[in-house]
């Protein structure tokens, strides 16, 4: 399903993760094609210094500020090379790309030159205050790109667990998780793998409603050739993501499709953003389908 797959990469254990994923999806058929990403952030500061230390001259300060951009570039670049060296070794036909300013807006850029099918990067589970109030690089890109993200913070051994698993399939019956169906049916498919169709809901009237759209939904899926079980889950508002991440881990799920919306309310915002924070706790990749992708 995906032929032009672009991997983001900061080389963090994350970034491991996400190569080994695209890694996947490269290899196969022919006509896929893989391309290997890093953005180079500008310093404005040595790491070790917060501010200019008495004594040193502004053309010594700038003179640090180059050498370590320069020793930091050189590293970037060296594991960039080691990478692709990796990945051509597993038969993947993969670009290198190294672009410069703030990742988010270079990933998308990226993705939009190349005209990738979907991006592949690392999600850091650890958020911190300035992601809340900035944003993270993954919210970012999955709220702005042009095509489906899969976000990758699951461990080696989670990896392992889930690899003969089967799709789990995110919906709550928008538009955002049209696409997603669409996108799951096709990647189970051509992996000839079982999919799990879940819907988190709440109490009342939210169960009543969820329980017919999806049983049409599962019987529609079957109709198609798949093996597929409807199941469905009830969470807490503001609370959904905790019964997708445990549903994920007792079934041994090989990856999370779902649907994102790419404009969030405030009550988005105070309530936590469903698809960042099921990417930051998930087993196993999420793809993340947004209202704006897979036209």
């Amino acid at each position: 399903m995906f032929r032009r797959i672009l991997f983001a990469t900061d080389f963090s254990p994350h970034a491991e993760m996400a190569k080994k994923v695209a890694a996947d999806l490269a290899k196969g058929n022919s006509g896929k094609h893989l391309w290997v990403l890093t953005v180079l952030e500008p310093i404005e500061e040595p790491l070790w210094a917060t501010e200019e230390p008495a004594g040193v001259s502004e053309e010594a300060w700038e003179a640090l500020q180059k050498k370590e951009t320069r020793e930091l570039e050189a590293e970037k670049r060296a594991h960039l090379h080691q990478d692709i060296a990796d990945l051509r070794n597993l038969g993947v036909a993969v670009t290198e790309m190294v672009r410069e300013g703030d990742p988010a807006e270079e990933i998308v850029a990226a993705a939009q030159e190349v005209e990738a099918d979907v991006i592949v990067m690392g999600s850091h589970s650890n958020r911190s205050i300035w992601d809340v109030v900035l944003g993270s690089v993954t919210e970012h890109v999955i709220k702005h790109a042009p095509c489906p993200v899969i976000a990758v913070s699951h461990t080696p051994e989670q990896a392992a667990n889930g690899k003969e698993g089967p799709i789990l399939l995110v919906t709550d019956f928008s538009p955002a998780s049209e696409k997603a169906i669409h996108v799951a049916a096709s990647l189970a498919k051509e992996q000839k793998t079982k999919l799990i169709v879940l819907s988190v809901v709440g109490r009342g009237l939210g169960m009543r409603a969820a329980q017919p759209a999806l049983a049409n939904l599962v019987e529609e899926l079957r109709g198609q050739g798949l093996e597929v079980e409807g199941l469905i889950r009830k969470g807490r508002r503001g609370q959904i993501y905790p019964p997708i991440v445990q549903t994920a881990e007792e079934r041994h799920a090989k990856m999370i499709v779902m649907g994102s919306h790419s404009r969030l309310t405030i009550y988005d915002v105070v309530l936590g953003y469903v698809a960042e924070n099921v990417s930051k706790h998930a087993p196993c990749p999420v793809l993340i389908v947004s209202d704006h992708s897979v036209e």
